[in-house]
């Protein structure tokens, strides 16, 4: 593209420096498709403000768009035209910004965080970054970053300098920007485009951060508004999928070893502490996880970990999934967890189609009995447990699974269809006896492969005296509880307490669905903070614990860390739950009959053996 380049000195003239540029000027005016003249301040070092100020009245006479460059940038090829193509096509958009490694909210592999560059990765981000957007896909942003912005030359007009009280830097084309959008001007960032950035070419580290910490409060209090712009910006993230597309890029040229792909759940849970701590941990020891979350609306979310943030986009189609992870090589495909996929038929094909090549491994954690049921609690349609199903013998319409379109997966084709996965994976690891056994019974072949590695708790035990009261005691529940983890019996259990007048009650740490069901003086604290345990137990005058689920977990932190208070913690003969209720000498099993009984029938029981 036929341009004119103005190179701003700034600074006490230096002989070398100054033959230096004149010679490049004189070569781009015999030898390249552009004029370029050289500027001088001829004083003292200015400042970036003062740099470029002057500047401004020359492009102006030139008339054409400006294009603001930094001494510390690397460019990719034809980065000036595609730079300023949104404007062209455009002529209400005021600036241009590209993605880059240091470009607050434009950075790529996280947003507001800057990278070093290796070799290779301005051309290598470039490239990705075309792949998966285009000059229409410059998305609305709250401002422009001056490292390397297109300045529509028509608003530049109207605003023909930087404002000076940002001297020597920061902060001037934030206020530029800000007054461009109060004209009509749009500040884009274009997705399509990378650009390499040094950073601390102009300033100093130490005079950066006193220049942003300063300036930002006069932008703040110019512009109330910017702040909160920016956090939304952050928060939506218009450029979500090529910044995942470039961060995912990244990530893998600097990955050592296989690339650990998590597929999770977008619940809470168990699970989801066990795969916080999970990732917490890799990203201590420099790995660069990748997450694939499963759900509803959408259904799916990938998020590329580093050390630098985690960066997220959300997706409707698996094929969209496929193409965004198709760089990374050498994968270890971790099931962790796919409860509430809106697709969970589709569950083995994910995990057979991201097992690329022989070297990739697939892992299946067993926190949920997808791998056996579309019941991934194994609970029948009367939320009872009677055994593990089996395709000949089971009738129940929950252990069948019916398509968008009304085809119906029998339980015989979904067991077919996971043994694949059972054939395919390397590992599957377990969290309890009881799932080994359970996993054994509809997959016998994979006896080799299980191993049985409990969790590590996720919070020190904490040991608690016997609160002293004159009212009510407690009984407490740990968790939010819904079916399969007791809801039912615990309704059934606030209404004996109560007509039985026994001078306990449920108090349920954590949520509760149905909760008006529970009879009051029973009640329902609500979230809460393991720290706060020790304060909760002596407000609501907790006796003992109770691990109400009616059905097999597959590990169950409630029970340990209810264990590891010292009180005495009451649950069911079965699941994993049993196991370790079973080892501690404050435990006490209750063995009862789940396939015949009802919440009544159990919440007598526990009535019988605790009072």
């Amino acid at each position: 593209m036929p341009s004119h380049v103005l190179l701003i000195q700034d600074g006490p003239p230096d002989a070398r420096v100054t033959d230096i540029l004149k010679a490049w000027v004189d070569l781009e005016r015999t030898q390249r498709n552009m004029t370029a003249e050289l500027l001088r301040n001829g004083g003292d070092q200015q400042g970036f403000v003062d740099a470029v100020n002057l500047g401004f009245p020359r492009a102006l006479e030139v008339g054409n768009h400006v294009i603001l460059l930094n001494k510390d940038v690397l460019l990719p090829e034809n980065w000036t035209s595609r730079l300023l193509q949104p404007i062209l096509l455009d002529s209400n958009i005021a600036t241009v910004t590209p993605m880059s490694n240091d470009a607050t909210i434009f950075s790529v592999p996280a947003i507001g965080r800057k990278v070093t560059l290796e070799c290779g990765d301005v051309e290598l981000l470039d490239k990705v970054a075309q792949i998966w957007s285009g000059p229409r896909d410059a998305a609305r942003a709250p401002t422009g970053v001056g490292f390397c912005m297109a300045m529509n030359i028509n608003f530049l007009q109207k605003i023909p300098a930087f404002d000076t009280i940002f001297r020597p830097g920061y902060g001037e084309e934030v206020d530029w920007c800000r007054r461009a959008g109060i004209l009509g001007g749009v500040n884009v960032g274009l997705p399509s485009l990378f650009v390499g950035h040094v950073g601390g070419g102009t300033f100093g580290a130490l005079q950066k951060r006193l220049l942003i910490r300063t300036h930002s409060r006069t932008i703040s209090s110019r512009y109330p508004e910017f702040d909160q712009e920016v956090r939304s910006f952050i928060r939506n993230d218009p450029m979500a999928i090529s910044r995942l597309a470039m961060a995912i890029v990244w990530a893998w040229a600097r990955a050592i070893g296989l690339t650990k792909i998590f597929i999770a759940h977008r619940g809470k849970g168990g699970a989801h502490r066990w795969l916080e701590n999970q990732l917490n941990n890799e990203i201590e020891q420099g790995h660069m996880p990748i997450i694939l979350r499963v759900g509803k609306d959408p259904p799916y979310q990938i998020t590329q970990c580093t050390k630098y943030g985690k960066t997220m986009a959300s997706f409707q189609k698996l094929e969209d999934v496929y193409r965004i992870l198709d760089p990374v090589k050498n994968r270890l495909i971790v099931y962790s967890c796919g409860v509430m996929h809106s697709a969970r038929q589709r569950l083995p094909e994910v995990l057979l189609k991201l097992q690329r090549q022989p070297s990739d491994e697939i892992k299946l954690l067993v926190h949920d009995y997808y791998m056996i049921s579309p019941s991934y609690t194994l609970l029948n349609s009367d939320n009872r447990y009677v055994g593990v199903p089996r395709p000949q013998l089971t009738q129940d319409s929950v252990h069948r699974y019916i398509n968008a379109d009304g085809s119906v997966v029998e339980l015989g084709q979904w067991q077919e269809e996971w043994g694949q996965v059972m054939h395919a994976a390397k590992e599957v690891e377990v969290f309890s006896n009881s799932s080994r056994e359970i996993i054994l019974q509809a997959y016998p072949l994979a006896e080799g492969k299980i191993r049985v590695k409990p969790h590590q708790l996720l919070h020190s035990p904490i040991q608690l005296e016997t609160p002293i009261c004159s009212g009510l005691k407690g009984i407490g529940v740990l968790g939010d509880i819904g079916v399969v983890k007791g809801s039912q019996v615990l309704h059934a259990l606030s209404r004996i307490l109560n007509q039985e007048q026994i001078e306990f009650r449920v108090v349920v740490l954590g949520m509760l669905s149905h909760p008006k069901l529970l009879k009051a003086p029973s009640l329902v604290h609500g979230g809460y903070k393991w720290r706060d345990v020790a304060k909760l137990v002596e407000k609501y005058c907790i006796h003992n614990f109770l691990v109400p689920s009616v059905g097999p977990e597959t590990f169950c932190y409630a029970a340990h860390e209810a264990l590891g208070t010292g009180f005495p913690v009451w649950g069911f003969n079965l699941g994993a739950q049993s196991e370790a209720l079973a080892r501690a000498s404050n435990g006490f099993l209750i063995s009862i009959s789940m396939a015949n009984s009802t919440p009544d029938d159990i919440a007598w029981s526990l009535v019988r053996a605790m009072f």
